[in-house]
């Protein structure tokens, strides 16, 4: 190894070493590889059973196929990898963004440069192209540069024309732009954060934020700098929100590898390139497990996928989900005295909600999680149950069972309650800290 090489690392070390004694960010470690017949990854993106989802990029001086795979079970030993889609780049381009949504859809987006269109691909969780998608399966634009994607419910967001987004639905409908930004931002990957509504952005090794609008409002969205910018524009720069840890992890070649940001308690961290062959060589992208123990990393670099293992303990009272499972879904938890059982299954919610034309009432909770107890003891308690009774269709959900919940519903904490229409339609979320009075004043209000 060259001097200025082992003398990079040494750095590297250092720094890790003293974000580890400051207990920063959250802590990863190297854990596998797993190889893909691919000659790089990129893009990453989860969809509810755990699946992963893995794009690439052509670094050739020539035109290339690049692939965009599915990495199934990636948390065994030996996960299956299957090809989902392929097109030839021109040299120096590739897939520029991937998503999944609610309905476990996947979405790839093209950037082949400012003379050729850029597109947006749909695939069914089947794996199957969806030809009711734009047109034929793919909607395409010679307009803007569509780049980097991010999902949440069955809205797509898609970064476009530097500094600004759109905001399509799983059909394919155009249903808005965010404003012009005041300032040059090659925004090229996004990251959404359901509970502030705030759209994060990574370009040149930076952090920028879209906030004060709403997927409702796009147009009272203003973009601002959180992290200035430290390089000059390429490929390669993306972003992904963990939920589970409140965590923004962005690529930083700058400071040496992917770049950790906590959006509450903590300072900022770092997962460092890799040292002997021991992790990504160039991280760009990562996704986490459902439970949390693992971290799954990109490599602009080579063909694998990079699997990071938690060090330590999730803190569950800071945390939205525990690692360790609890009671199984099936069993409804029952409360003493109430008049109204709980159900525990969302199907049979909506199925009961549907059939009596009432709204569902979701309390999501963990075991491990003390605050729950204080909640059902304080504002589920009898006398408030059955002061309610049957006006709604009481649902308590386990997320430390069933880790989906959360994603599935935007929310990173428990206890939580939301509050649905009969029709399945969210109308009010209550995070944390909620009264009886706000609950009941949220319910008279549904239509």
């Amino acid at each position: 190894m060259k001097t200025s090489q082992l003398l990079y690392h040494v750095i590297i070390s250092l720094l890790m070493l003293s974000l580890n004694l400051a207990l920063a960010a959250s802590q990863w470690e190297f854990d596998r590889s797993i190889i893909l017949p691919v000659p790089n990854s990129l893009f990453l993106a989860r969809d509810s059973r755990g699946n992963i989802y893995a794009t690439s990029f052509n670094a050739r001086e020539v035109a290339a196929p690049v692939p965009a795979v599915q990495i199934k079970n990636p948390d065994e030993t030996k996960p299956k990898i299957k090809i989902i889609d392929e097109f030839v780049a021109p040299a120096q381009r590739g897939y520029a963004g991937v998503a999944v949504d609610s309905a476990d859809n996947i979405y790839l987006s093209v950037d082949m440069g400012d003379r050729y269109p850029s597109y947006i691909k749909k695939y069914l969780p089947t794996l199957q192209p969806d030809r009711t998608f734009g047109n034929q399966g793919v909607l395409a634009s010679d307009k803007v540069r569509i780049l980097g994607l991010t999902a949440h419910r069955h809205y797509i967001l898609a970064a476009v024309s530097w500094g600004r987004f759109c905001v399509i639905d799983s059909r394919g409908n155009f249903l808005g732009i965010t404003p012009s930004a005041p300032f040059t931002a090659y925004i090229r990957d996004l990251a959404y954060v359901p509970e502030t509504g705030n759209v994060y952005g990574t370009d040149r090794d930076g952090l920028f934020v879209f906030s004060g609008g709403s997927l409702a409002k796009l147009e009272d969205y203003s973009l601002h700098e959180v992290v200035k910018p430290k390089n000059i524009p390429r490929a390669g720069n993306a972003i992904y929100y963990s939920s589970l840890t409140n965590e923004l992890f962005y690529t930083d070649q700058t400071a040496g590898g992917l770049a950790i940001y906590p959006l509450g308690k903590g300072e900022p961290g770092l997962i460092p390139t890799a040292f002997d062959g021991k992790g990504a060589l160039q991280p760009a992208d990562a996704v986490m497990s459902t439970d949390g123990r693992y971290l799954y990393v990109s490599d602009l670099k080579a063909p694998q996928v990079a699997r990071y293992r938690r060090v330590g303990q999730m803190d569950v009272r800071e945390l939205a989900t525990p690692v360790t499972p609890s009671v199984p879904p099936t069993a409804a938890p029952k409360t003493k005295g109430a008049s109204v059982p709980w159900l525990s299954s969302l199907d049979e919610a909506m199925k009961t909600a549907r059939e009596e034309n009432k709204p569902i009432l979701a309390y999501l909770f963990s075991p491990l999680v003390p605050r729950c107890g204080e909640v059902e003891s304080t504002v589920f308690s009898d006398e408030f149950r059955t002061r309610l009774g049957n006006k709604v269709v009481w649902l308590k959900l386990d997320v430390a069972s069933d880790p989906r919940i959360l994603t599935q519903f935007g929310i990173y904490k428990v206890p939580a309650v939301l509050l649905l229409s009969a029709k399945g339609e969210e109308q009010r979320k209550f995070i944390g800290q909620f009264t009886q009075e706000q609950i009941e004043s949220a319910i008279s209000g549904i239509k």
